[in-house]
């Protein structure tokens, strides 16, 4: 998992640990951080919580809040441990930890492995997250969250459901969609777009199923990230061997570039320059640079 935050690209990796690193060179001795065993396995996901802060999950099931003291010295980086989320004094949350969001109202919003999504609300007198929430899908694997208008909306292995906030109820369960992982659902305009074995278009207002795109062969292969580009394109990466561009009104491929790696996990933009997380490197385009090496299928 990437984040780009604070000028510093942030990364979780298989190793347990997480680490910054600079991007700007002139930075380069006081953006570097690295925390070794962060979890007891794999970080699954990272988001910037609020300036100083940012949350780790883990296939170990916790989650994890830290804190840079140092913001003011020089912007010097040394993320400490000020929290790890509970249910009864047990900080195993989730069957593995899959995707972490904060919600409009500041609440927080996790999905995992053993089929439910949970609401965490900060208790600001004891400085800590507590469960407020729990929505159960029909899916053990909720890969995925996001949050339009006063749905939630959980992307899942078989299915996408759809649950009201303000009623904090289910409301309606979408078939035949998948999403792989947590960076591969997003949405753009009026459509969610779900990302596995095909790329799922959905309408966002109907909840109903416009478009199926069927682009992987065998079941070696797989979308891991979705990001935009802009109102109308975005990128779509994974066990795929290229970079590929969308058209999202079209509901086609428009350009598609070959990659080195074996894997894209993720992507994030910084000013214009796009980041790609993969299985054996960390590599960037510039998106002038992208349009210049990409090819068209026809």
């Amino acid at each position: 998992m990437i984040i780009v935050y604070n000028d510093t690209i942030i990364t979780g990796s298989k190793d347990k640990s997480i680490r910054g690193l600079p991007l700007r060179e002139k930075e380069m001795k006081i953006k570097t951080f690295e925390i070794n065993y962060a979890h007891e396995g794999e970080v699954t996901y990272l988001m910037n919580l609020y300036h100083d802060e940012i949350i780790s999950c883990g296939v170990d099931g916790r989650i994890k809040r830290w804190y840079n003291r140092n913001s003011d010295f020089e912007g010097f980086l040394k993320y400490e441990l000020v929290e790890t989320f509970s249910i009864n004094d047990q900080t195993k949350v989730h069957n593995s930890v899959n995707k972490i969001i904060k919600l409009r109202n500041n609440h927080l919003c996790s999905c995992g492995n053993d089929s439910t999504i949970k609401i965490w609300v900060k208790d600001y007198y004891k400085n800590k997250y507590e469960l407020n929430q729990i929505f159960t899908c029909l899916d053990k694997n909720v890969n995925s969250i996001l949050e339009i208008d006063n749905n939630l909306v959980a992307g899942c292995l078989n299915n996408t459901q759809f649950f009201n906030l303000d009623q904090l109820k289910f409301e309606n369960n979408l078939e035949n969609t998948s999403t792989y992982s947590a960076n591969s659902m997003i949405k753009m305009k009026n459509k969610i777009i779900c990302g596995n074995w095909g790329i799922f278009f959905i309408d966002k207002n109907t909840k109903k199923l416009l478009k199926t795109i069927k682009i992987i062969n065998n079941n070696l292969e797989a979308i891991f990230c979705l990001t935009a580009l802009n109102d109308n394109l975005f990128i779509c990466g994974g066990k795929l061997g290229t970079i590929d561009i969308y058209d999202v009104n079209a509901y086609e491929k428009i350009a598609s570039t070959y990659i080195k790696d074996e894997s894209i996990y993720g992507i994030k933009n910084f000013d214009n320059i796009y980041f790609f997380y993969g299985s054996k490197n960390i590599f960037f385009m510039i998106l002038e640079e992208f349009k210049r090496d990409v090819y068209d299928d026809d």
